[in-house]
């Protein structure tokens, strides 16, 4: 049986991965915002195997913080011996920028920091595994330059667009890291090439 972390879990993409993966009959954690959600995924699961639920677990958890990233860290690690796919998949879209109120730019911790407290603490766990794999749900492609490395959680000049640009290009650069580390790790970025039917959460704007 696999043990499958799965970060933003509870909707969308993350969602259909983690009823997959339990449908599979791998242990799964979900990692959320929303146990209301979780508890929903659950039930509907339920339904067709009521077996499913018990090889599920839930950690709340606000990944745009950095300190509630790395308790995830610390409570998988008590919990589990070994980590075989780490799913990154959490999402809040954000066109305006937002300072948390451990003082960094929201967009730029949860869709990259968080990433990479994740994926470098559980390395160890990863690395217990016979095929680590990390999906990390971020379309590749983005320019060399995209990140201003003088100006990463974009004080000086916010926009969606250029915010998540250099996301994008900063998980690249960590599954070059994250693969040096742990050579034997499967390492994907991936975005699907049109928009998809998820919860869109956030502000998304009247185009998406």
């Amino acid at each position: 049986m696999k043990t499958v972390v799965i970060t933003g879990g509870t909707d969308g993409m993350g969602a259909a991965l983690a009823s997959h993966y339990l449908r599979e009959s791998e242990r799964v954690v979900v990692v959320g915002r929303s146990r209301v959600k979780f508890e929903a995924l659950l039930a509907a699961l339920a339904a067709d195997d009521p077996a499913t639920t018990d090889r599920a677990s839930f950690i709340a958890a606000d990944l745009s913080l950095t300190a509630e990233s790395r308790r995830v860290v610390e409570q998988i690690k008590a919990r589990h011996e070994r980590v075989d796919v780490l799913v990154l998949a959490a999402s809040f879209i954000r066109q305006k920028r937002h300072e948390t109120v451990e003082g960094h730019e929201a967009s730029w911790v949860l869709f990259f920091v968080s990433k990479y407290i994740l994926t470098t603490s559980l390395t160890s766990l990863l690395a217990d595994s016979d095929h680590p794999t990390v999906v990390n749900i971020s379309v590749p492609g983005a320019r060399v330059e995209a990140i201003d490395f003088d100006d990463l959680e974009s004080v000086r000049c916010f926009s969606f667009i250029r915010s998540n640009a250099q996301q994008r290009r900063a998980n690249e650069l960590l599954g070059i890291l994250a693969t040096v580390e742990n050579p034997t790790l499967a390492y994907l970025t991936w975005g699907p090439r049109r928009l998809v039917k998820t919860s869109f959460a956030g502000d998304v704007g009247w185009v998406m």
